[in-house]
């Protein structure tokens, strides 16, 4: 069963973050004042999960999202349906006025169709192919060069408020002054 109920908006944009980005199949680059460049991107070949050790979740992108366990192919769906509940959480995440944390059934449901039961993975299973957590790993591939590479990203909204540029938490963090 899903932990999904009563998520806060930062903990939704990531969910927004994945759906959107299998949806587009491409992350774009930034200039220096944070400007998307519309036509320096890498192609996105799959976004990879682990909630739980052991079990890596790729979803290959494409017109149909090829979902694999370990390897072995589980799921196959239309990619449109990325593409409709990214905007369903958007909306959600645009119109909670006021609401610390909420959840939505219909993209409740959809969550554990496609095997995603936590929104963000536990910091200690994010950190495998990098040191330190990220929310979100994509295999990516340069259209220009053709070079493949894993890249891990943390994410972050100031969607109601500034966001936090440094998340405490607990025996992790360390600071001697």
């Amino acid at each position: 069963m899903a932990e999904i109920k009563g998520k806060n908006k930062g903990e939704w944009s990531e969910m927004y973050i994945f759906f959107k980005l299998m949806s587009d199949r491409k992350v774009y680059v930034a200039d220096k004042d944070m400007n998307k460049l519309k036509d320096v991107f890498l192609n996105i070949v799959s976004i990879i999960r682990e909630e739980v050790a052991g079990k890596e979740y790729r979803y290959f992108t494409g017109d149909k999202v090829v979902i694999t366990l370990n390897g072995e192919t589980v799921m196959t769906l239309d990619s449109s349906l990325f593409t409709e509940k990214a905007a369903r959480v958007w909306k959600m995440i645009t119109e909670n006025k006021g609401n610390t944390t909420f959840t939505d059934e219909e993209i409740k449901e959809f969550l554990e169709s496609i095997f995603i039961h936590n929104i963000s993975a536990p910091a200690q299973k994010k950190n495998d192919y990098f040191g330190g957590t990220k929310d979100i790993v994509l295999d990516t591939i340069d259209y220009r060069s053709g070079v493949s590479q894993i890249m891990g990203f943390s994410c972050k909204s100031d969607i109601d408020a500034a966001s936090t540029l440094f998340n405490a938490s607990g025996d992790n963090t360390n600071f001697e002054y």
